[in-house]
C-alpha cells in the first residue's frame, strides 16, 4: 500500500506521542503503586472502574458521530463542534450528580468516598476533550500533544505531590486536574482557528442545540451502546473484585489492568488518522479493501509484539514498574496479554464496521459480549478471585471477534484473514526464538532487568525483521489520497 503524505504525517506524530505517554505512564503508575501499596492503589482502581459506567453519559458515541460527521463535511465543523460540546456539558452534569447521589448514599469508608467524588469530575474533562475534531481533521498532531502533555503533567503531580499511603485522594486530584489542563489547552487552540468556521458559526445556532440534542442522541445511540459495552468488559471485573475480594486483590488487579490499557493506547491512536479514510472510503469497495487492509496490517504490526512481549515478561513487568509487592499479578498480566491479542484482532474490522454503517450490528456484538462478561464475572469471582475476571475478560473478547467476523464476512465477503495468518507467523517466529534464547543465556540474566532488556530485544528484532523483511505491513495493495489538513 502507497501511503500519502499526510497519513505518513499523523503516523509518524502519533507513534512518538505515543511513545512518550507509555513511557510516562509507566513510570506514574509505577511511582503511584510503590507509594500508595496494593489497598491504595486498589482503592484508586475500584474507583475509576465504577466512575466508568457514569462516564459512559459524558459521550454517548458522540465521539464516534462528531469524526463522522467533519470527516465528510468539513463545513460542518463549527456547528458540529458547538453542538457535541454542550451536548457533553449537559450529559455529564447529570452523571456527576447521580454519581455524587449514589456514591454519599452508599456505606463506603470516608477515603473511599471523598476519592470518588474527585474523580468523579473527570467527568467533565472528559466532555471537554475535542480529539473527535482533530481526529476528522487528520491533525493528529494536536492529539498526540494533548495525550503527552497531559501523561507528563500527571507523572509531575504524582512525583510531588503523592509521596505516602495516606496521598490517595491527592493522586486522584492530580488524574483529574491534569487531563483537564491539557483539554483546556486544546480547545483555546481549536476556538483560535481561523479557517473551518470554528469562529463564525460555533454559537451562530446556540437557541436550537437543545433541539438537535436528541436527533444526535438518536443517530450515536449504536455508537453509545457499543462504547457502553466496552466500559463494561473492562471495570466490571475490577469494580465487582471490589465488592467482593479483598482491597488489595483489587490494588493488584488493577496493576495488571493498568499494563493492559497502557499497552492499548498505541492503536486506539493508530485508529484516529485512519478513520476519517475508513469513512471516506465508503461506497467504494476498491478503496474500502485498501484502507481496511492498511489499517489491519498497521494494528497487528503493534498489537501482537505487546501481546506476546507482554506474555513472555509479565513477571519482570509487574516487579520493575510496581514493585515486589505486586508480583503475585503476572499470572493475571499473562492471562490479560491473551486478552490484548484478541482485542487488537477484533480492531482490525471493529472499526470499519462502525465507519461503514453498520453500527447497529457492531452495537448487537458487543452487547452480547459485554453479557458474556458479566455473567461470567459473576460466576467466577467469587471462587477464583482475580484468575476468573481475567478468564472472563478473555471469554467476552472471543465472543466480540466471532461476532465482528461474522458481521463483516457477511457484509463485505471478506476477511483480513492473511494479514492475520502473517502476523501470527511472526509472532510465534519472535516468541520461539526469545524462549531459546532465554534458555541459553538464562544463567547470565540474573535480574529481572537484564532478562526484560536482553529477551525484549531478542523479542523485537526477531518478529520486525521478518515482517518488514516480507514487506509487511506495507506491502503495494493500492493507493490511499488524503485530503489537506485545515490551516
Amino acid at each position: 500500500m502507497i501511503l500519502d503524505r499526510l497519513l505518513v504525517r499523523n503516523l509518524s506524530f502519533l507513534t512518538v506521542t505515543q511513545g512518550v505517554a507509555m513511557a510516562t505512564g509507566l513510570v506514574t503508575v509505577g511511582l503511584l503503586a510503590r507509594a500508595l501499596g496494593p489497598e491504595g492503589f486498589g482503592v484508586l482502581g475500584f474507583g475509576t472502574a465504577f466512575l466508568a459506567f457514569f462516564g459512559i453519559a459524558s459521550g454517548l458515541g458522540t465521539d464516534t458521530y462528531g469524526a463522522r460527521s467533519i470527516a465528510r463535511d468539513r463545513a460542518q465543523l463549527g456547528s458540529v463542534v458547538g453542538l457535541l460540546l454542550s451536548l457533553r456539558l449537559v450529559l455529564a452534569t447529570l452523571a456527576y450528580l447521580i454519581f455524587a447521589a449514589v456514591v454519599l448514599l452508599s456505606d463506603w469508608p470516608e477515603r473511599a468516598t471523598i476519592v470518588l467524588l474527585i474523580q468523579g469530575t473527570g467527568l467533565w474533562v472528559t466532555a471537554l476533550v475535542a480529539d473527535f475534531v482533530f481526529q476528522a481533521l487528520e491533525r493528529q498532531e494536536v492529539n498526540g500533544a494533548r495525550l503527552v502533555v497531559a501523561s507528563l503533567l500527571t507523572l509531575g503531580g504524582v512525583f510531588l505531590f503523592v509521596g505516602s499511603r495516606e496521598d490517595v485522594a491527592v493522586a486522584a486530584l492530580v488524574y483529574v486536574a491534569a487531563p483537564a489542563l491539557a483539554a483546556f489547552g486544546v480547545l483555546v487552540y481549536l476556538f483560535s482557528l481561523k479557517s473551518g468556521g470554528i469562529r463564525t458559526n460555533y454559537l451562530a445556532d446556540f437557541r436550537s442545540w437543545p433541539k438537535t440534542w436528541p436527533s444526535v442522541l438518536k443517530s450515536s445511540a449504536p455508537m453509545a451502546i457499543s462504547g457502553a459495552t466496552y466500559a463494561v468488559i473492562f471495570n466490571t471485573d475490577t469494580a465487582m473484585i471490589g465488592f467482593l475480594r479483598s482491597a488489595e486483590e483489587v490494588g493488584e488487579y488493577s496493576a495488571a489492568m493498568r499494563i493492559l490499557l497502557i499497552a492499548m493506547v498505541p492503536a486506539g491512536l493508530l485508529l484516529s488518522p485512519f478513520f476519517p479514510r475508513l469513512s471516506n472510503a465508503f461506497g467504494d469497495k476498491e478503496k474500502m479493501h485498501d484502507v481496511a487492509v492498511a489499517f489491519a496490517k498497521t494494528i497487528l504490526l503493534v498489537g501482537f509484539p505487546l501481546a506476546g512481549g507482554g506474555y513472555l515478561f509479565a513477571d519482570e513487568i509487574m516487579v520493575l514498574v510496581f514493585g515486589p509487592e505486586f508480583a503475585n499479578s503476572a499470572s493475571v498480566l499473562r492471562l490479560l496479554m491473551i486478552s490484548l491479542l484478541i482485542i487488537h484482532l477484533r480492531m482490525t474490522i471493529g472499526p470499519a464496521l462502525t465507519a461503514w454503517n453498520a453500527e447497529h450490528a457492531h452495537m448487537i456484538a458487543s452487547v452480547i459480549g459485554a453479557g458474556a462478561n458479566v455473567g461470567l464475572n459473576f460466576l467466577l469471582i467469587p471462587q477464583w478471585g482475580t484468575t476468573g475476571a481475567a478468564w472472563a475478560s478473555i471469554a467476552s473478547h472471543v465472543v466480540i471477534l466471532v461476532g465482528f467476523s461474522i458481521i463483516f464476512l457477511r457484509r463485505f465477503s471478506w476477511l483480513p484473514v492473511i494479514q492475520i495468518s502473517k502476523g501470527v507467523l511472526f509472532l510465534a517466529i519472535a516468541v520461539v526464538s526469545t524462549l531459546v534464547f532465554l534458555h541459553l543465556a538464562g544463567g547470565h540474566l540474573t535480574t529481572p532487568l537484564s532478562r526484560f532488556l536482553a529477551g525484549g530485544g531478542v523479542f523485537a528484532l526477531t518478529f520486525s525483521i521478518p515482517a518488514l523483511r516480507f514487506g509487511w505491513p506495507f506491502g503495494a495493495s493500492g493507493d490511499m489520497s488524503g485530503r489537506p489538513p485545515i490551516n
